[in-house]
């Protein structure tokens, strides 16, 4: 490698993504002509036409790296370019919530069960032993042999859900 011209990130998607990324490699020979503007215009080039390539694959850039180096092609002077870049398509982004939001989700979905798993034992009470005046103290067995089957019950489906993250 050669000298680094170009350290491109797109943000905000370099700063804040954190998942499967892929890399791509391009290299190629231009003819040096003195003129900066000159020489460096079909890196320019390049650079665009890889960025308008990954966006109509449906990803999106996270950072292009471009590198030049001073070469000969027999007696004729030459640059050897060297494009590097990273791209990530966001249907593997897991909707772009960030984890900290996604926590919060969970622990508020797992809030909802238990307060649902609660009136439905509670329902279940009712049904089986009558209204809490009635039956006096609660049956904490029958309702304790409730509890373990339906844990029984959901555990394969946590352990599922767990792998598939």
């Amino acid at each position: 490698m050669g000298e680094l011209v170009l350290d491109k990130r797109y943000e905000p998607d370099y700063s804040g993504y954190r998942g499967t990324s892929y890399y791509g490699k391009i290299v190629f020979s231009t003819l040096r002509t003195g003129i900066p503007g000159l020489d460096d215009f079909l890196a320019w080039i390049a650079e665009g036409v890889v960025e308008v390539y990954v966006a109509a694959q449906g990803a999106r850039m996270l950072e292009m790296k471009v590198f030049r180096d001073a070469t000969f092609w027999g007696p004729i002077p030459t640059y050897a370019w060297e494009l590097e870049f990273w791209f990530f398509f966001p249907a593997a982004q897991a909707a772009a919530i960030p984890a900290a939001v996604w926590t919060i989700l969970e622990l508020i979905a797992a809030a909802l069960f238990l307060w649902a798993f609660a009136v439905a034992i509670s329902k279940v009470q009712e049904l089986v032993w009558g209204p809490p005046s009635e039956r006096g103290a609660i049956p904490w067995i029958p309702v304790a042999i409730l509890v373990a089957a339906l844990g029984i019950a959901f555990t394969p489906v946590a352990v599922e859900y767990m792998r598939k993250r």
